[in-house]
């Protein structure tokens, strides 16, 4: 008892556990406004109509860590890896968000006829403005919280956004007559809006008038497209199926196998909050090593909280889905098929994180850019004759073949990590 009650004290003293509560208090919130807002869409709308509309969600959301050119991973490495001044990076990632939603929001949507011909000009203007401008501010907002230590204002943001996307998802849809899924982009996007607006006036407030329009340079924009690449590439290997699915003419399909993803958030919760709270810790570590020790230590957690959830999902499948309305009760399938992806994806998450933070970023490149090709191709290959079932199997190989690159990369690079003179003293002593 002694042992558990210190185990506890110790716990609640950790800024590791108070900003993971933090963050976790947040998506847990999110979750929740999300699933409300979910079931009242899938309820709405038939599973074809709600198909259609994900995948247009999955094409921005594996192009807007792209056009955003990794503005707020740039804040994080260059104040906490690099040492340098936080206000001068401040505006300049906005700066580059907004330059970057405006470049390629516009492309996709001139090119639209290529890219997704099954949607309308109008949602596809609306969901870039949603995900790659407010969403990837939110997401820039998110990693000046974490390089300031703020990390409440994550949960504020998201909380924000949420409580709004209900509030507009229960006027429109239920109290407004004859709802359309390109109404419903509209305030899609008009909460996203709201979470980034508050984010950006309370970084305003926090840093004052210090604040000076810094646009980013080439140098800039070079290393920021690394882990923009990175970001996209994870994105890609994990939303690609949901866009193919569609321009394959794979709607219904993609409704229910988006459904069974939604619900499955329930389980990524935790490991969104823990990898955020942990993610500044990796770049301070002192080597491979160390930043191997912290990645195992998460993995653990992770193998805890995911076992549990898993097997909530496999037990709970069908009574969860029936939530959704009669057109998705293949969701449960779905769900029974990709229960344990959110360990996997929690275990390269952590790896990969490791490996950034002690300066091999471009090995993860790399190895995330090969799983998403490698995802393509067997969506490509398995959609047709096996529909939702072959991207889901194709999800499965993917995650677990990433597992594999980064913590075969990040073991070898610790077993080469010299050992300092002061670690020999002490191991002969």
């Amino acid at each position: 008892m002694s042992r558990v009650s210190g185990a506890i004290r110790a716990a609640r003293a950790s800024k590791t556990t108070r900003n993971a509560g933090w963050l976790l208090a947040g998506e847990l919130l999110g979750l929740a406004s999300q699933l409300v807002m979910f079931i009242l869409v899938t309820n709405t709308f038939e599973n074809d109509v709600y198909g259609m509309f994900v995948g247009v969600v999955s094409l921005a959301l594996f192009v807007g860590p792209f056009s955003s050119f990794g503005a707020g991973y740039l804040v994080v490495q260059r104040v906490v890896g690099r040492g340098e001044d936080l206000i001068p990076a401040i505006l300049r990632s906005w700066i580059t968000v907004i330059g970057g939603a405006v470049l390629f929001g516009g492309a996709l949507v001139a090119l639209r006829g290529i890219v997704l011909p099954q949607t309308t000009t109008t949602l596809l203007l609306e969901v870039m403005c949603a995900e790659l401008l407010f969403n990837q501010l939110v997401q820039a907002n998110r990693f000046i919280g974490q390089a300031i230590g703020k990390l409440w204002l994550a949960p504020i943001m998201t909380s924000t956004s949420g409580i709004m996307r209900v509030a507009f998802a229960y006027w429109y849809l239920k109290v407004r007559a004859n709802p359309t899924i390109v109404g419903w982009g509209f305030f899609y996007a008009l909460s996203v809006a709201f979470g980034a607006a508050i984010g950006m006036t309370i970084i305003w407030i926090m840093a004052g008038d210090h604040i000076r329009a810094r646009f980013p340079s080439r140098k800039d924009l070079g290393e920021g497209l690394t882990f923009s690449i990175n970001v996209s590439s994870a994105m890609l290997k994990a939303d690609a199926d949901k866009w193919l699915l569609v321009r394959m003419n794979h709607e219904a399909a993609n409704g229910v196998y988006s459904a069974g993803y939604r619900i499955l958030g329930i389980a990524i919760v935790p490991n969104v909050a823990l990898g955020e709270a942990t993610y500044a810790r990796f770049f301070a570590a002192s080597g491979p090593k160390e930043a191997l020790a912290l990645a195992k230590k998460l993995s653990m957690a992770s193998l805890v909280i995911n076992s549990v959830s898993g097997f909530a999902m496999l037990i709970g499948a069908s009574y969860i889905t029936e939530l959704l309305g009669p057109s998705y009760g293949e969701a449960t399938q779905v769900l029974r098929w990709i229960a344990f992806v959110p360990l996997l994806s929690a275990w390269q998450t952590f790896a990969g994180n490791a490996l950034t933070g002690v300066g091999h970023h471009r090995i993860r490149l790399y190895q995330t850019m090969s799983s998403a090709i490698l995802n393509i191709v067997l969506n490509l290959a398995l959609i047709p004759s096996m529909s939702w079932r072959g991207s889901a199997l194709a999800t499965i190989i993917t995650e677990v073949w990433l597992v594999v690159l980064h913590w075969r990369t990040l073991f070898r690079l610790a077993s080469r990590e010299p050992v300092s003179p002061g670690a020999m003293v002490d191991a002969t002593t």
